[in-house]
């Protein structure tokens, strides 16, 4: 059975965090769901969180890269879902999510659609709500800043056969770059179905 959604996990000593993450995704996970977890050779704990979860990670590959763009990248050639989705090791699911999800796909015929977005929560170290992040697209005030909410966002798989990859000459915003190549045709979910933890790479102030 071919995966409707893949989940690509970019990992490089995310030991504190990802079994969090991949609980998160065990506890409404489907066969209708694929996880690849991209690993950039960790030298902590983290291959054996993975290896703990290996009901249900569907693919780990653990080789030096160039950084998490180059690891989704390569998680793009593995995917097999005709939708995929991008989430970081420190992000994790909020109930329901992927049903949501699925609902939608089941529902709707999406195939024509570049984007499915919908709102995620971003949480202090201590579990705090800073802000709540999603709006839905819309090409002339996406163009000038990134409003939608990345990790909780769904991408046609056709997209990156017809833009390419991830570039990475953009160390923090290639995903915002590869999404600006053409105005997308879009859905939106009126939920939060992503957490994502503050203190990530895009926002430090080097970043």
């Amino acid at each position: 059975m071919t995966p409707k959604i893949s989940i690509i996990i970019a990992t490089y000593n995310a030991g504190h965090t990802l079994a969090r993450c991949l609980e998160s995704i065990r506890e409404q996970k489907t066969s209708e769901i694929e996880l690849l977890v991209m690993d950039g050779a960790s030298s902590d704990n983290t291959l054996d969180i993975i290896n703990t979860f290996h009901d249900v990670v569907d693919i780990c590959l653990s080789e030096p890269d160039k950084g998490i763009y180059d690891a989704w990248n390569k998680g793009i050639i593995y995917a097999r879902g005709n939708w995929i989705m991008f989430i970081g090791a420190d992000d994790y699911l909020l109930k329901n999510a992927l049903l949501a999800y699925l609902n939608l796909l089941t529902k709707q015929d999406c195939i024509a659609y570049d984007l499915i977005c919908a709102k995620e929560i971003l949480v202090d170290q201590t579990g705090k709500v800073v802000k709540t992040i999603g709006k839905p697209y819309h090409w002339d005030s996406f163009r000038k800043q990134m409003l939608i909410a990345h990790g909780a966002s769904l991408h046609n798989k056709k997209l990156f056969q017809e833009l390419g990859s991830f570039s990475l000459h953009y160390s923090i915003c290639a995903d915002y770059e590869f999404l600006l190549r053409k105005k997308l045709k879009s859905l939106f979910i009126n939920q939060y179905l992503l957490c994502m933890q503050d203190g990530g790479v895009s926002a430090t102030y080097k970043a």
